[in-house]
């Protein structure tokens, strides 16, 4: 039956440094250590819940008030007007209110074929 090991809290913030290195990975310093990744990992959620000493700092947000000009919806369009085209061969085309005009466009295209 073997024993359970304890790390101190520096030798822990060792190995969490460790881990943190520049091409470091987790699985290489856990077996240089001998110890589990998961232990690692464990290791890291405790220091970042402040188990370890390490401090939680906040970041400050503000809560916008008004929506962004670019998430607005469209304006929309006023309904009104008409438009009627009358093509060669009799075929007439009427539009009420608003247009969109690359639409109209591939419509009048089509009925041109």
């Amino acid at each position: 039956m073997s024993r359970r090991r304890r790390y101190s809290a520096e030798a822990k913030k060792a190995i969490l440094a460790e881990a943190s290195a520049p091409g470091a990975t987790v699985p290489e310093v856990a077996l240089r250590h001998n110890i589990t990744r998961s232990l690692i990992h464990n290791w890291r959620r405790q220091e970042a819940a402040s188990l370890l000493g390490a401090t939680v700092r906040f970041t400050a947000v503000t809560v916008a008030t008004e929506m962004p000009r670019a998430i607005e919806a469209p304006p929309k369009m006023e309904r009104g007007g008409r438009i009627e085209i009358e093509l060669p061969g009799g075929v007439r085309v009427r539009v009420e209110g608003g247009v969109d005009e690359e639409r109209l466009k591939r419509v009048l295209r089509a009925l041109r074929r």
